[in-house]
């Protein structure tokens, strides 16, 4: 008979199956990311919950978790991370409430020079927009309890992306904008406050953060998080069928539609702005659980609505690889529409990534490719070398027809040169785009 009447739940980790496994513990699917794919109960009186963590470039990341038998446990309530005596970078800890592991503390005479970020003593008031909060977060919270980060996801020359576990309920996404770019921030904030759409990645919030260890502000920014990562992770590691290609093509245009529409309610007033994205790419869309795309990134969008529009909104902006060609040669209409079309062109380069990992596409065996791939063998894309190709050659991805059985993806492959042609008057709008997809995925989803 158990000596507990509650069993205690403690999650169960391991990193990497190179390390001694222990019969408790459960090797987890996703060996590069903290999955947390298991969980282990006990109900004998003296269980506890286990942790191991590291202290990598001043981040206290998890390197293992477990529960085991053990009555020596001197902190029942609290997970208090203790230096192991033959590594400083080394941390253990051991507990007695639930899932205690993945909330932990610093041992009190440990020194700052290893940093914990948003523990319980650390509260901080957030500005929160209640009507864009992840379903799985408290609509009523407006304080940020607990921010672990986990692991790196991406970094830019703007910033730096963590995945995160929040309050102790949820991963997000902790986008972190150095001080020098804080003006993007600001700019992404106010972008976010406009937008509700399911593809578009959902705001959380938002806070100033003093780094202990730098001294530093840290201009931080949260999201959902998802699984399977960016879109271009996603096609490097997948073969698509054309049904699951045209969910991606339909859900990805929807939001740039969405983007690009103002909407008033019924007294004619302003609800959602007009927004230009200005850096859509395969890296700035995210594959959520269901496998649809959903977009993200806005530092360097605009809101075309509540702005005069000057000379700056029109300068060379966004990744070099996917810019427009009348970015490329700096010559572009002062108009609202034509920064549209600047988005169109990109989003363009982004359906054929996603075609070109298309089962019935006949070079699917070949290596993911990047826009232009074919032709450069650069690692560092110049505006010279994007400028020659795309405005002295002419050039755009090359689409392999000889091979395509499929006319329906013969079809698909014609809208997007549309969608790509050199004068922005002649591109296809994004609802046009939106409406020639949705065809497209009905014809095949009845075959």
């Amino acid at each position: 008979m158990y000596n507990m009447i509650i069993a205690l739940q403690c999650p169960v980790y391991l990193q990497s199956h190179t390390v001694s496994t222990h019969s408790l513990i459960y090797n987890c699917t996703n060996e590069n990311s903290l999955s947390l794919c298991s969980y282990k109960y006990n109900y004998e009186e003296n269980a506890v919950c286990v942790g191991l963590y590291l202290n990598v470039s001043d981040q206290i990341l998890i390197k293992a978790l477990t529960i085991m038998r053990d009555s020596k446990c001197k902190t029942p309530t609290k997970c208090v991370l203790h230096r192991d005596e033959r590594k400083d970078d080394t941390f253990h800890c051991c507990c007695t409430t639930n899932n205690c592991t993945l909330d932990w503390e610093l041992e009190s005479n440990l020194t700052e020079s290893t940093p914990v970020y948003h523990t319980s003593k650390h509260e901080k008031n957030l500005n929160i927009n209640p009507l864009l909060l992840n379903a799985e977060q408290s609509t009523t919270s407006t304080t940020i309890k607990s921010l672990k980060k986990l692991h790196l996801l991406s970094k830019s020359n703007n910033s730096i992306v963590w995945k995160a576990w929040l309050n102790n309920e949820s991963y997000v996404s902790l986008k972190i904008y150095y001080k020098k770019n804080h003006i993007l921030w600001n700019n992404e904030i106010n972008i976010f406050k406009t937008l509700d759409h399911s593809s578009v990645i959902k705001f959380l919030c938002h806070d100033e953060y003093k780094n202990e260890l730098t001294q530093e502000i840290e201009y931080r920014l949260i999201t959902q998080y998802h699984e399977y990562g960016s879109l271009q992770d996603y096609l490097n590691l997948n073969i698509l069928s054309l049904h699951d290609c045209l969910v991606l093509l339909t859900t990805l245009v929807n939001g740039v539609v969405y983007l690009h529409t103002e909407r008033y309610d019924e007294k004619n007033m302003l609800i959602k702005p007009m927004i230009a994205h200005r850096d859509i790419k395969s890296a700035n869309v995210l594959i959520k659980h269901d496998k649809t795309a959903c977009l993200t990134d806005f530092g360097v969008a605009l809101n075309l609505s509540q702005k005069i529009l000057s000379r700056n909104d029109f300068v060379q902006i966004g990744t070099i690889r996917y810019m427009a060609p009348e970015l490329l040669v700096g010559v572009i209409s002062h108009t609202r529409e034509s920064l549209l079309k600047v988005d169109v062109y990109a989003i363009a380069l982004v359906f054929w990534e996603i075609l070109s990992r298309c089962e019935e596409y006949p070079c699917n065996n070949k290596k993911y490719l990047s826009p232009f791939d074919e032709y450069i063998n650069e690692q560092r894309i110049t505006l010279e070398t994007m400028y020659d190709l795309v405005i002295g050659a002419k050039k755009r991805p090359i689409i392999i027809r000889t091979s395509i059985k499929n006319q329906i993806l013969h079809q698909i492959f014609d809208v997007i040169e549309e969608a790509w042609d050199q004068e922005p008057d002649t591109r296809l709008t994004a609802h046009s785009l939106a409406v020639k997809f949705q065809l497209f995925l009905s014809q095949v989803s009845s075959l």
